[in-house]
C-alpha cells in the first residue's frame, strides 16, 4: 500500500530512539519516508533504526551547535522532514528550588537544542532551494503552566514562539512549521516527571494515558500533503484535558 509520502523523502527525527520520536520515525517510515533516527544514545538509535527497513541511525547531541549543524551539511540528501523531538523532563521542584543547572539542563535540549535543529534545518532547505516540513515536539505544558515544573513550562512556551516566527519567515520558501502538543503519553519521559499515572488518568476526559502511536499520526499528517496549507500552528492531543480545564 502506498503511504502518503514521496516514496524516499529524507526526513530525520531527533530523540527518535524512544517513546514518541520513535512512534513517529517507524509511522513516517510506513508513510514513504527514508527516515534517520537521531538520538543522544547511539547505540539505541541504531536498535531502533535496525527494525524500519531502510532507515539508517545517527548519534546526535542536539545541544552541540556544531554537531547539529554537521548532522544536515553532511547528510546525503537535505532532510526535507525535521522532527525536531529531542526533550528531558524535569525532577520536579518549585522555582525558588529549582537550581541553575537543572534551569540550564531542561533549556539546554528543550530550547537551545531544538533552536539549533531548526536553524540548521532551515539554512540546509533555504541553500538547496528545496520546501520542506519542520515539526517541533511542544507540550500542553508550553500551553497552560504546571507548578513544579517551570524549566519544562518556560522551555515549551519558548519553543512555540520559535516555531511561530520561523513559520513566517519560511512560509514564502515553501518551507512550513509547526508543532505538536501533546498531554500524558506513556513514555519514559512521561514516567521521569514521576507522575502517578491513575492521577493522571483522572484528569483526562478520555480516560487513559495517550500512547505514542495515538500522536505519532498527527506528525505523518504535518508532514504529508494534508497538512500543505498548515503553518505556524501548534496541534494539541491531550485527549481532552485543556478542554475539561477550560470548561469547554
Amino acid at each position: 500500500m502506498r503511504g502518503s509520502l514521496r516514496e524516499g523523502v529524507p526526513a530525520i527525527v531527533t530523540g527518535g530512539a524512544r517513546g514518541i520520536g520513535a512512534a513517529v520515525a517507524r509511522r513516517l517510515a510506513a508513510e514513504g519516508a527514508a527516515v534517520t533516527v537521531a538520538d543522544i544514545d547511539g547505540d539505541a538509535a541504531a536498535r531502533m533504526a535496525s527494525t524500519i527497513a531502510g532507515a539508517r541511525a545517527l548519534q546526535l547531541d542536539v545541544t552541540d551547535a556544531a554537531a547539529v549543524d554537521r548532522a544536515f551539511d553532511e547528510a546525503p540528501q537535505p532532510y526535507e522532514i525535521v522532527v525536531a523531538n529531542a526533550g528531558v523532563g524535569t525532577a520536579g521542584a518549585p522555582v525558588v528550588a529549582t537550581s541553575d543547572e537543572e534551569w540550564h539542563r531542561v533549556l539546554g535540549v528543550n530550547l537551545h537544542g531544538v533552536f539549533y535543529t531548526l536553524r540548521a534545518a532551515g539554512r540546509r532547505l533555504l541553500g538547496a532551494g528545496l520546501p520542506g516540513r519542520i515539526i517541533v515536539t511542544a507540550s500542553i505544558a508550553g500551553l497552560a503552566p504546571e507548578a513544579d515544573a517551570a524549566p519544562y513550562c518556560a522551555s515549551k512556551f519558548a519553543v512555540i514562539g520559535l516555531l511561530r516566527s520561523m513559520a513566517v519567515e519560511l512560509a514564502p520558501h515553501g518551507i512550513l512549521v509547526n508543532g505538536v502538543c501533546p498531554g500524558d503519553v506513556r513514555t519514559e519521559l512521561h514516567a521521569e516527571f514521576g507522575v502517578r499515572e491513575r492521577a493522571a488518568q483522572s484528569s483526562i476526559p478520555i480516560g487513559r494515558l495517550a500512547e505514542p502511536e495515538d500522536v505519532a499520526g498527527v506528525y505523518a499528517m504535518l508532514a504529508g500533503p494534508d497538512g500543505a496549507y498548515i503553518t505556524g500552528e501548534t496541534v494539541v492531543i491531550d485527549g481532552g484535558i485543556l478542554a475539561n480545564a477550560l470548561g469547554a
